[in-house]
């Protein structure tokens, strides 16, 4: 499962540096559908008017709704294109 809107996730979207907008599987539409296809959950970027996955469903996951091992595997990920 994802990580859960609780309260601990909250106080760490704080500590993110960049905006994050949750969108539900079936809100999803146009360029964001092509980048995210069906590996939902999954964390999207954009950079430069580009859309890009971070982390797709297995990335997620793997994270076990733990918010600290989601915000370091996304931390690790955003370091690429910072």
């Amino acid at each position: 499962s994802g990580v859960k809107q609780k309260t601990e996730w909250k106080a760490c979207q704080a500590t993110i540096p960049v905006p994050i907008e949750t969108v539900y599987k079936n809100k999803i539409t146009g360029s964001l559908k092509a980048v995210v296809k069906e590996d939902f959950p999954a964390v999207v970027t954009e950079t430069n008017k580009e859309l890009i996955k971070l982390m797709g469903k297995a990335e997620v996951e793997a994270c076990e709704g733990d918010v600290e091992k989601f915000r370091s595997a996304l931390e690790q990920r955003m370091r690429k294109f910072t």
